[in-house]
This record gives C-alpha cells, sequence and structure tokens, in this order.
C-alpha cells in the first residue's frame, strides 16, 4: 500500500532527528526470531539454540530484576512456529510471545522494549527510528552491513558469538549503548545513501505485511 511505504521510507528519516529522549522505565529485551531460508536454512536448527541460550543467560543475570523478555516475530507467518518453539524452551518466567498482524502492531511493540536483538533489518529500521537500541544477531550479513552503514557495526553478533553478547547485554548498561548508538548516528555515512536505504525499505514492504 502506497501509504504503508510512505511511512517506512519516512523511518529513515527518523534515524537522523536530534534525540528526543526514550522513556527508560521499559525493562523488557526484545529477541527477534524468524525462519531462516536460502544458504541460511541448515543453521536454523543451531540458530534457535542459541537464541534459547541467549534468553536464558540473560534472565539468569538479571536474577529478580524486573526486566524481562519478550520473544517476536516482525508479522511474517513463517516466522510463528521458530518463535513458539523458542518461547517453549526458554526458562523465563513471565516472557511473552509477540506476532504482530501489522507494522503499527510491530511498531508499538519495538518502542515499548528497552533494547532489541534483531535478526531482521525491518526490525533493527523500526527500532532505531523509535530511538531504541538495537543489536543485530544473524546467520545472514544482512543487518552486519546495515549496521556498519550506520557506523555500530560493532553491535552485530554472528551465531557463534552469543555469549559475547550476553556478557555484553547484562555488563553495559542499556542507555550507555543507547547514547553510544545515537553519536554514532549523527555521523554515519548512511545520509550519503539515502536512496538507497529508502528503495531497501520499499522492497521489504514488498514481502512483509506492512499494511
Amino acid at each position: 500500500a502506497r501509504g504503508a511505504v510512505a511511512v517506512a521510507t519516512g523511518l529513515v528519516d527518523e534515524l537522523a532527528l536530534e534525540d528526543r529522549g526514550r522513556n527508560r522505565s521499559w525493562r523488557e529485551i526484545a529477541i527477534n526470531v524468524s525462519h531462516l531460508s536460502g544458504r541460511w536454512a541448515s543453521a536454523q536448527e543451531h540458530y534457535e539454540d542459541t537464541l534459547v541460550a541467549l534468553a536464558n543467560r540473560l534472565t539468569r543475570r538479571t536474577g529478580n530484576s524486573s526486566a524481562g523478555i519478550r520473544i517476536f516475530t516482525t508479522g511474517l507467518p513463517e516466522d510463528a512456529p521458530a518463535a513458539r518453539r523458542v518461547l517453549a524452551r526458554i526458562d523465563a518466567p513471565g516472557a511473552r510471545l509477540y506476532l504482530p498482524e501489522n507494522l503499527a502492531q510491530l511498531s508499538t511493540m519495538l518502542a515499548t522494549s528497552a533494547l532489541v536483538v534483531s535478526t531482521r533489518l525491518h526490525a533493527a529500521i523500526l527500532a532505531l527510528a523509535a530511538h531504541v537500541p538495537v543489536v543485530g544477531f544473524s546467520a545472514a550479513p544482512k543487518d552486519r552491513d546495515f549496521l556498519a552503514t550506520l557506523g555500530i557495526r560493532r553491535y552485530f553478533h554472528g551465531l557463534d558469538d552469543w555469549p559475547q553478547l550476553a556478557h555484553a547485554l547484562t555488563a553495559t548498561n542499556h542507555d550507555a549503548i543507547y547514547a553510544e548508538q545515537r553519536r554514532a548516528l549523527a555521523h554515519a555515512p548512511l545520509w550519503t545513501e539515502q536512496a538507497r536505504i529508502r528503495n531497501e525499505i520499499r522492497s521489504l514492504c514488498g514481502v512483509n505485511p506492512c499494511t
């Protein structure tokens, strides 16, 4: 839909806006789960195992704090079975599953999270636009390349890097991650490639239920 594309492409401009602050009362970490396809399909079981291990490690290290875990998809139907499998296996009391039906529901969930661990690129884009810190976690290079374009490549982790990711998320204050990412975004090479990013978002909306 034309309106959905306009909203999505406008998110790129949101990344460049002066920091308007964020609600620091949000405590839940949102973990994106997807169905891997193509050359990465064989890594699906390993990918889910690492997400379960990551969620369990985060839960143990945060102890009895009010922090929580959200398992979510970006709305693609093929991702839902994987998300349900991960949720069923994690030992995190109060963990919740989010299967958004449209872009608005996804954006609201991301905007009310403390931090987003993204596999799908549009989860990272939407979270950053909502002023929420993001960590990429994927077998594929798309998230890595996008975060590199933004000047925050070090916030991408491959599947075998999950122990380092868990340590970083528990040892570092989320506000510190947020502040560093906002500083990097202000000087990112992204703004010289804005047209390319707009086209990428348009192509995402062609395959994702943005309406």
